[in-house]
Formats: structure tokens, sequence, C-alpha cells
């Protein structure tokens, strides 16, 4: 099989079976690619494209992936898609399980896990891949997570009787002991790997900060004078949103409905940041299980926007 970029062999249907082969695309492949992601609805691609290659050297399918973890290693994978114009549905499948095993062999150091969000079917996103299609790659099935959106419209007056203190470098050791506290009896999944390892953690959430460092971090002390949560709260930089990062009440203190007083501060220090009429709204994801998270974000004005599942791959075997 050619991988110089030139013009592919045209044929009319192509023998996938064990003859396909993964490559990362090359010059030539754009087109075929950039047809096959509007096909699909997932134009423009989300990351370097790996495709693959069946008979006559000709692209049937691509995956994309985003850059690795600084954490964990670990990329992301993005919309694998299979050319069912010319492929049968089981050489599609084939294919699709080829894809998302398939080493990006990208700059930067080889992945050690792959994962892959499943999006809720709607009629905007890419083609969903089928559970099956995923365990028969090797996946498995992680947390569900929500994302919800607060348009900060109407941000609530501070009910008390939580005192807000807002971050500064002489406090870095407070915050960093309520976020390592805050993660034992977690009901959120996906904060698994930061409980594990809460100093890579507090590094993630100090890199992600980003441009905009710590200004809208705060913590609460509660009447005794007690730390009993913390938001970090990152400014819109690139992503045009403020976004909730993190937001905990730590285990001695829950079940007071202090979640909810976090969130409604949260909601008032974005709606001050962002001016009237607001230019940002305010965005965060959490695990759908996480009942009582779910239930303070709602009574702060969050609503549901989208939803996906997580499905996690340990290693990269090709």
């Amino acid at each position: 099989m050619r991988r110089d970029g030139g013009p592919a062999s045209v044929r009319p249907a192509v023998a996938v079976g064990p003859a396909v082969a993964v490559w990362p695309a090359v010059a030539g492949d754009g087109p075929t690619v950039e047809a096959l992601a509007r096909r699909h609805g997932a134009w423009p691609l989300r990351g370097p494209a790996v495709v693959a290659v069946g008979a006559g050297d000709r692209v049937v399918g691509y995956v994309t992936h985003g850059p690795a973890d600084p954490d964990d290693g670990a990329r992301t994978v993005h919309d694998p898609v299979a050319d069912r114009t010319v492929l049968t549905s089981a050489d599609a499948a084939a294919v699709v399980v080829r894809l998302l095993t398939a080493d990006p062999s990208g700059p930067g150091p080889r992945p050690r896990s792959l994962r892959y969000r499943q999006a809720a079917p709607s009629p905007e996103a890419a083609e969903p891949i089928a559970p099956a299609i995923l365990r028969a790659a090797g996946y498995s099935v992680g947390p569900r997570r929500l994302e919800m959106v607060n348009p900060l419209t109407a941000p609530e007056p501070d009910p008390g009787p939580l005192r807000w203190v807002g971050y500064r470098p002489a406090l870095d050791g407070r915050f960093q002991g309520l976020y390592r506290a805050s993660f034992r009896s977690s009901l959120d999944r996906s904060y698994a790997r930061a409980a594990g390892d809460p100093e890579a953690g507090w590094a993630a959430a100090r890199r992600d900060a980003g441009a905009h460092a710590h200004q809208l971090w705060f913590l609460a002390r509660d009447p005794g004078g007690q730390d009993v949560g913390l938001c970090l709260l990152n400014g819109p930089g690139v992503w045009a949103t403020f976004v909730v990062f993190y937001l905990a009440v730590v285990p001695s203190a829950r079940g007071r409905g202090l979640g909810r007083l976090l969130a409604a501060e949260a909601v008032r220090r974005a709606a001050a940041a962002a001016g009237r009429p607001p230019r940002w709204p305010l965005r965060l994801t959490v695990d759908l299980d996480n009942v009582p998270a779910l239930a303070a974000y709602r009574a702060a004005g969050f609503r549901p926007l989208a939803s996906h599942t997580l499905w996690l791959r340990a290693a990269v075997t090709s």
C-alpha cells in the first residue's frame, strides 16, 4: 500500500478483512478525510488524523486524537468514522475497531491509554459508536457526564452564612488542603485519578487556570471559622466561557446544603466578571451519578446542555 500522498486507485469496493492498515494521514488523504468528516457531521477535525487504508491505497476510514494529557499520558479519541458507501456493515465495524486501537504515532511520548467520549445522540453529532464495538476494541465503560450551563442573567443574592475568601498565594496551602480532603468519599468518579495523585491534580488545576491566574478561586468558611469547601472558577480564556473547574465540600460538612451556596457564589462571581449583559456563560461538567451535586447545580440556576459517556482503554497495542 502506498503512503506517499499520491493519488489513490479508484475501486468500486474495498475488501478490508485482515488487509486493512492504519497509518498517520498524509497530504494526499486530505480531500477524502474531509469528505468523510463532512458526511458524518465531524468537520472540522479535532486533531491530527490517523487513516485506515484498504486495497488500492484507498482511505476507508479515519480517526483523530487529541493531545496527550500532561498528567497521565492518555489521548482522547475523536469521531472514528468508516466509509459505509464502500464497506459492508461488518467491514465498517472492523475498520472502526482497528481505528479505536490505533497508535496515533504523532509528536510527543507514546500514549499510555486512550479515552473515547461518547456523546448522547443528537442530529448534529457524528454517528455514535455502538457499545459492542467499543468493547471489542478493548474499551470499558467509564463515568457518565453531564455538561451544564448558567447564562449568568439572574445571579442570586448572597444568602449567607458562609464567608468567602478569595485566593492569594499565601493561602495556597489552605486551598490545596481542601482540594485533597474533598476527594474522600467523593461521588464523582471522574476525579478518581486525581484522588490517587492529588499533587498532580492540583498542578493540573493551577495550569488550567491559565492567563487568568487564580483571581476567581475562592474557599468557604462556616460561622465557626472552619474551611468547608472551595471552588476553582476559571475565566473565559480560549473557551469563551467561564468554567467551574472544580467545586467541592469537605466530607465533614456535607449534607448541609453548602454545595448549593458554593455554586451560587460561583455564579455571582462569574456574573460580576462577565459584565452586563454577560459576555460569556458559566459551564461545568458533573457525573450523572452524583445526585447531590446535580441538585446543587440545578438550584443555582444551571441547566443541562449535553451528556456523554467516557470509555477507557488501558493501553495502546498497535
